[in-house]
């Protein structure tokens, strides 16, 4: 629960993050984050579509304090930006079909294709790449979104258990178990 007094502060913040005082900006963010991803978050109940979703919202409340005509409106003007934030993600996930690690096709594997001097060698490559996205088709969706932030992506296992909700330990044997059980299904077709 908010006090009086850092509502007050917050209010101050507000102004001065109009005036364009960018420390205020920085408090005002850092005061403002774990409430609005609790509100985000009884919304989605997706940790990781929160996170980006609360990126987003003060991407936007960044971008436009200025436009704020009234400090004691801050709130509810913050919560219109999440609102839509929300609905812009659904509504654009309707359109959008998300694909999963599983489904990538040659498109994304093809500059790794560049590293191969011969016609043969790219051959074996192609089909080497195709028979590892066969083998992660047996993995569940969250052991393939691991692999996609870990491998694709580039992320450490720290930050992959904060977007996953998970603890690092818990992705890194998630991660390795998967590797495992790909080699075997690799070992299988050869």
């Amino acid at each position: 629960m908010v006090s009086l007094t850092q509502e007050q502060g917050i209010y101050v913040l507000v102004e001065n993050a109009r005036q364009g005082c960018r420390s205020s900006i920085d408090q005002l963010i850092r005061l403002v984050q774990p409430r609005l991803e609790a509100r985000l978050n009884a919304a989605t109940g997706n940790k990781e579509l929160t996170g980006d979703l609360v990126q987003e919202t003060l991407l936007s409340m960044i971008c436009s304090i200025g436009k704020l005509r009234k400090v004691e409106s801050f709130w509810p003007w913050l919560l219109r930006i999440a609102k839509s934030k929300i609905q812009q993600h659904y509504r654009h996930q309707g359109r959008v079909k998300e694909q999963p690690f599983s489904s990538l096709d040659s498109y994304w594997l093809d500059p790794y294709l560049s590293v191969c001097s011969s016609p043969s060698e790219i051959m074996i490559r192609r089909e080497r790449q195709y028979n590892v996205i066969v083998a992660t088709r047996c993995l569940s969706r969250r052991t393939q979104k691991i692999l996609e932030l870990r491998y694709r992506d580039q992320l450490n296992y720290t930050r992959i258990a904060a977007l996953l909700g998970c603890s690092a330990a818990s992705a890194r044997s998630e991660s390795y178990r998967a590797r495992r059980k790909i080699q075997a299904q690799l070992q299988k077709q050869t």
